[in-house]
This record gives C-alpha cells, structure tokens and sequence, in this order.
C-alpha cells in the first residue's frame, strides 16, 4: 500500500512544510467521486484508479489570505497500479502551492517526523486497510475525523 503526499508550505510557518492528502473543490455538477477522479488526474496524472468508497470526512476552518474559509473534505479510496506521478496537469495555482508530490508507504507515514495532515494519518490507513476487501467490493461506513 502506498499513498500520494503534497508538501505545501504550512500557513503560519512558510518555512515549513506540510504533507497533505490530494484534493480540490467539487465542480458544479460533479459527485465526490467524479471531482475526486478529476482532481487525481489533475494533480498526479493518474488514469487507471478505481475509485470508492467514501472512508472519512471532516470540517475546519482555515485561515486564507487573512479570511476565515470553511473546508470540507471528503477522503476517497483510489486504487490505482502506481503509476509516475507527474505535474503536467497542474495549474498555476498549483505549481506555486505545491513544494513536492510522491508516494508515501504506511511505514514512512507511521515513522516521518514530517508534519502530515490529518493528523493521525498513518494509524487511520492502518485501521482503513483492515476493513477493506481486496476485491473492492467495500461497504464501510464514513467515518468522521479531526482535520486540525
């Protein structure tokens, strides 16, 4: 099991980096998980994921450019055989936000002394891949979580 990482500079401390889960904003018209398969194509290049189930979800509220802003994020299983990650569909937004992307193993995200977000990442993909088939025929239910 691998997972793909963005390091972002953290808000308050731009020096810092911050490892996040992929993600963006829904679309007009689209569905979690036709937003989800656009953002992953868009931020990774990655075309052969399957995607679902819904596992997690979660609300904050952040500080950006000064202004309070509600995020919402809804975490989606995406199986994919790994393929290159590339930037070549990042917009420029992106290629200024985004220090570093790439594949992270449970291992390394249990062990990194790397700020990772949400917290408690690594213990949540362990309990996650416990109640998954292999055959992605998954019924789980949408566990809420702590984004700060």
């Amino acid at each position: 099991m691998r997972l793909t990482l963005e390091a972002e500079p953290e808000p308050a401390n731009t020096e810092h980096e911050l490892w996040v889960t992929l993600g963006g904003r829904i679309e007009p018209g689209e569905s979690v998980l036709i937003a989800a398969q656009r953002e992953l194509r868009e931020e990774t290049g990655i075309t052969d994921a399957r995607l679902g189930p819904v596992v997690w979800y979660g609300e904050q509220i952040l500080m950006i450019g000064g202004r309070p802003r509600s995020l919402k994020e809804t975490f989606v299983v995406a199986r994919s055989a790994g393929q290159t990650l590339t930037d070549s569909f990042w917009t420029a937004e992106e290629r200024h936000a985004v220090a570093e992307m790439r594949w992270w193993s449970l291992d390394e995200l249990a062990t990194t002394s790397r700020t990772v977000k949400p917290p408690g990442l690594a213990t949540l993909l362990s309990e996650l891949l416990d109640s998954l088939s292999n055959d992605g025929d998954d019924a789980v239910p949408v566990r809420m979580i702590d984004l700060q």
